[in-house]
C-alpha cells in the first residue's frame, strides 16, 4: 500500500492538536495493520523511513514512540525496529530494559503536577523510598497521561527529591516532559548512574483514587525507583501506581 507522499503528509490536515508526527503514526500503523511489514520482520531503518516521509529524524523518531506506544512494534538500540503485533493493544504496556527506556518512556508520557510540598519523612516512608527519615525534603504528585489518549492517565506518582534539587528545577518541570532525575543531571554534575527498581502489588489508595479513575482498594501495581548517581548516592526515588486492570509491565530475557 505504500506510505502517504510527502505531497499527501503536507496537504493533510491533521485534527487540532495533531503534530505531523502523529499523522506519520497513524500512517505507519496503517501499513503494520495492512501487512506491508509482518510480525516479527523489521520496519526500515529510520533514516530511510525519514526520507521516504521527507521529515527530520526527530519527526520521524517521535512518530515511531508513538506507534511503540501502541503496541506495534519495538524498538532496540541497534538492533532497530521489529514488528510486535498488526492491530494496537487496548492495555497501556511499558517494556523498560534500560536508563535510555526510562528517559524514552519520559518523553512519549505527558506529565501533569498536582501537588508540590514540603514533608517530613516518617519511618514507613524512609523504608519504602530509602531516604532518611527527616525534613529537607520535597514531594511533587504527578501523573502521567497516554501521549495518544490524553484522557487516559497511566500512572500517579510521588517523587521525593531534595529541598536544594528542586529549587534548581522547579522552573523547568511544568514545561518538561524529561525524568526530573534528567532535569536535575541538566543542572548539576550528577550522571544517573544506576536505578534500583521494585514492583510489588498493591491497591489503590484514597489519594489516588480520583486521578486514576479507579474505586478506592482497586488492584494496582507499584512501583519503586530509586536513581542512584555515580557516587552511588541517593538522589531521587519515584513511587508509581499503575491501574492493575489496563497496565502491563514486559520483561525480555535474551541470552548473554
Amino acid at each position: 500500500m505504500g506510505p502517504l507522499s510527502r505531497q499527501q503528509l503536507q496537504t493533510t490536515e491533521p485534527r487540532r492538536g495533531q503534530a505531523r508526527y502523529q499523522v506519520i503514526a497513524a500512517d505507519l500503523a496503517r501499513r503494520i495493520a495492512s501487512g506491508e511489514w509482518l510480525v516479527g520482520g523489521f520496519l526500515p531503518s529510520e533514516p530511510g523511513l525519514a526520507a521516504e516521509y521527507g521529515v527530520s529524524r526527530e519527526t520521524l523518531r517521535s512518530a515511531l514512540r508513538q506507534v511503540e506506544a501502541q503496541g506495534l512494534v519495538g524498538r532496540r538500540k541497534g538492533q532497530g525496529t521489529r514488528v510486535i503485533r498488526p492491530t494496537p493493544v487496548t492495555e497501556f504496556s511499558s517494556r523498560l530494559a534500560s536508563i535510555d527506556d526510562l528517559v524514552s518512556y519520559g518523553q512519549t508520557a505527558v506529565r501533569s503536577v498536582l501537588h508540590v510540598e514540603d514533608v517530613t519523612l516518617d519511618a514507613q516512608t524512609a523504608r519504602l523510598t530509602g531516604l532518611p527519615a527527616g525534613g529537607g525534603f520535597i514531594r511533587v504528585t504527578t501523573t502521567r497521561q497516554s501521549e495518544t489518549d490524553a484522557m487516559r492517565v497511566e500512572s500517579w506518582s510521588r517523587i521525593y527529591v531534595s529541598a536544594d534539587d528542586w529549587e534548581l528545577i522547579q522552573a523547568d518541570i511544568h514545561g518538561s516532559e524529561r525524568l526530573v532525575a534528567d532535569l536535575i543531571c541538566a543542572k548539576t554534575d550528577r550522571t544517573i548512574d544506576r536505578v534500583v527498581q521494585r514492583i510489588r502489588a498493591t491497591t489503590v489508595p484514597t489519594e489516588a483514587a480520583a486521578a486514576l479513575d479507579r474505586p478506592i482498594g482497586a488492584l494496582a501495581l507499584e512501583f519503586t525507583r530509586q536513581y542512584m548517581d555515580r557516587n552511588d548516592g541517593l538522589f531521587v526515588v519515584v513511587v508509581s501506581l499503575h491501574p492493575g486492570d489496563t497496565f502491563v509491565y514486559e520483561t525480555i530475557l535474551e541470552p548473554r
